[in-house]
């Protein structure tokens, strides 16, 4: 024997998880899961700001490093906010952005095209958006235009969403 000895302390806590009752796991995740859907037309409205930010980003004379790194700051932020409320294309899209800028960045290289291509995206996948778009589609095209340029994309977003949900959550 080594000498160890062992004292269950008996808190507050480990007496209500060992009790009886309670919520069960499925009632559990229904209310998170309305709580979240309660809060998310508040964030819709953050959302918004986010792609505001990205839009003006784009369009000021910092330089090209500051830039990219912002851009990728604020779409890395927007993939966050999209997932947790359901926008997965929108978060896709935002992936892609930050696998273009953080390639550009590593290549010290700036080009408008492609960059308005994804912001343009973003806008079009954006919770509210009124164009009717394939989301499938236009995420296909912004792989291929990473691979236009050389760029690996990284993982998809996209597991639960169907083609007809742009903007709207899955």
């Amino acid at each position: 024997m080594s000498g160890f000895q062992s004292y269950k302390v008996k808190t507050r806590l480990s007496k209500l998880v060992h009790r009886t009752g309670g919520k069960s796991r499925a009632d559990a995740i229904s209310a998170a899961t309305r709580n979240l859907l309660a809060a998310r037309d508040g964030y819709i409205e953050t959302i918004e700001q986010q792609i505001d930010l990205i839009e003006r980003t784009v369009s000021t004379d910092a330089p090209v490093s500051d830039r990219l790194r912002l851009l990728n700051h604020l779409s890395n932020n927007l993939i966050t906010l999209a997932g947790t409320f359901g926008f997965d294309p929108l978060a896709e899209a935002c992936m892609r952005l930050c696998d273009l800028t953080a390639a550009f960045l590593e290549r010290d290289r700036w080009e408008d095209a492609p960059i308005a291509v994804h912001v343009r995206t973003i806008r079009v996948l954006a919770p509210g958006s009124t164009e009717t778009v394939d989301p499938t589609t236009l995420l296909a095209g912004l792989r291929a235009l990473l691979a236009h340029y050389d760029i690996a994309a990284g993982p998809s977003f996209t597991s639960g969403w169907t083609s007809s949900s742009s903007g709207a959550a899955k």
